[in-house]
């Protein structure tokens, strides 16, 4: 019953924070739901039953139809996706998006468990997301510079490292200035 839950919910809002072990769960049923479509799309008729079922006004009768239309993945995704709005952002907006996908059409990310007490204090938690959601990336910029900059390619310009920097060489030279320049110099004691 949970996953009827969560499957539509990430498909809606395109992205969640869950428990790991639901949100690999859930991942499974929504790339398998998504690939069933997809495949689905290929055949003409899917289209023009899905415009039938959309076109209808009652709620009973859209799942009676769904039923009888001799479409299985129309009968499947209606048992998932509650609501009409996700049955048609599923054909209109993720089949096109991800027709041509060769891998996976989400991502799930490990995170920290939240600091409040909880029953489970050692659960991970994780963020699963559909590829090309609206919302900012994950890992931010730490993916997509992983050049010869670096992470952070604007890393010895923030203030404490310049600072950190000017130390470093006041202290070298301050070091240079102390001992002798040459080895050949004997300090003499007579």
């Amino acid at each position: 019953m949970q996953l009827r839950r969560l499957v539509p919910t990430l498909l809606d809002h395109e992205r969640m924070e869950v428990p790991w072990e639901i949100g690999t769960e859930t991942r499974l049923y929504t790339e398998r739901l998504i690939q069933e479509a997809i495949r689905a799309s290929c055949e003409q008729d899917t289209l023009s039953v899905l415009k039938v079922w959309l076109e209808s006004e009652q709620t009973e009768m859209r799942d009676a139809q769904a039923g009888l239309c001799g479409s299985p993945i129309l009968e499947m995704v209606v048992f998932w996706l509650t609501k009409p709005s996700l049955v048609e952002k599923l054909f209109k907006v993720f089949v096109p998006r991800y027709r041509f996908y060769s891998r996976p059409y989400t991502s799930i990310f490990r995170i920290q468990g939240p600091n409040y007490p909880s029953p489970h204090p050692n659960r991970t938690h994780a963020i699963l997301e559909l590829h090309g959601n609206p919302w900012p990336p994950v890992l931010g910029h730490l993916r997509a510079c992983r050049g010869p900059g670096g992470a952070e390619p604007f890393k010895n310009h923030y203030l404490i490292n310049v600072l950190v920097a000017s130390a470093r060489n006041s202290a070298r030279l301050l070091q240079q200035s102390s001992t002798p320049s040459s080895p050949d110099v004997v300090k003499s004691s007579v």
